[in-house]
């Protein structure tokens, strides 16, 4: 008599069905009545006021990624009067395709290198707008792990002032797991290989019997 073994129809109930492609982020919109930032690919977003710190960052983004990480910035370019942008270091690099520095609207690119994932699990793009009294002053999105390259959009909806003043990148080097991503045929494989291990077995029980 075959016998279906339970613990191989488990194994292969996880090779078809717990295996799936990662699904990534999308840009997101963070806004107010007085202005909004479109920006990603990312999870989540946040804004503030003021020019953001460590303390900001950490504070916004702790329900997203927990309490007690330690956030560094770890990029920054900045610019007023519509100048070119200033890159502090290696890790970010930023281009204005739309609009200019110290001035709204403005939209462009935004670059990440491939050495700060090996160094930080968690990244948060800010996006600071200055010369302005109304709030907020700050967006800040957290990103899609492992992305190298995104878009963003700011726009000023009323008032005056709230030109593009920095972009900032800022890194934690603990948090949420990574998802690993497994490709399709890659999934066809592990099922092929259960299917095979399930005929397998089924015949040695046959032989048995």
């Amino acid at each position: 008599m075959n016998i279906f073994k339970p613990a191989l129809l488990s194994t292969l109930l996880v090779a078809t069905f717990a295996v799936s492609n990662t699904a990534h982020a999308t840009a997101i919109t963070c806004e107010t009545s007085a202005r909004g930032v479109t920006a990603g690919p990312a999870t989540d977003c946040r804004l503030g006021s003021g020019n953001p710190k460590s303390a900001d960052i950490t504070s916004a983004f702790s329900s997203v990624y927990g309490s007690g990480l330690t956030w560094t910035n770890q990029g920054e370019v900045e610019g007023a009067d519509g100048v070119t942008g200033v890159m502090r270091n290696n890790f970010l690099t930023v281009d204005v395709t739309s609009g200019s520095w110290g001035n709204a609207p403005a939209a462009g690119t935004f670059a990440i290198a491939d050495t700060f994932w090996n160094n930080y699990t968690n990244a948060v793009l800010s996006l600071h707008v200055g010369h302005s009294h109304d709030a907020p002053q700050w967006f800040g999105f957290a990103l899609d792990q492992n992305t190298t390259d995104g878009v963003w959009d700011y726009i000023r909806k009323t008032g005056s002032g709230g030109g593009l003043s920095n972009i900032k990148l800022w890194g934690s080097g603990t948090g949420t797991s990574i998802a690993i991503e497994v490709t399709e045929p890659a999934q066809l494989g592990i099922l092929a290989l259960g299917v095979l291990g399930l005929i397998a077995s089924r015949r040695r029980q046959h032989k048995a019997s």
